[in-house]
């Protein structure tokens, strides 16, 4: 069941949590700090709700994908496998030479 609140029951929590939050505790502190001010739901709840209100966003920035790690990644596997090959092709054809 969604909860439906208020505008100032709303600004109330968020701010509650907020505060909380600002003065470096963790997001527990926070859910009580916002129940105690009138919110009914859950931790994963405020979490949203406070995310989107001060506009914090998760995850990777666009941009920052890390391409160039992968790809320095890719070519240090790619080396190593083609150096091991080429190393066992030497031994084969040096053994075959005689």
């Amino acid at each position: 069941m969604r909860n439906v609140y208020t505008a100032t029951v709303k600004t109330a929590f968020i701010k509650a949590a907020t505060a909380a939050r600002a003065q470096g505790k963790s997001w527990g502190v926070a859910l009580k700090a916002a129940k105690k001010a009138g919110y009914r739901g859950g931790f994963q709840g405020i979490a949203v709700i406070i995310r989107k209100g001060t506009g914090v966003k998760r995850g990777r920035k666009p941009g920052k994908a890390g391409v160039s790690s992968i790809d320095e990644m890719v070519d240090t596997w790619v080396r190593e496998r083609v150096g091991e090959t080429l190393e066992k092709v030497v031994e084969v054809l040096k053994a075959a030479r005689g």
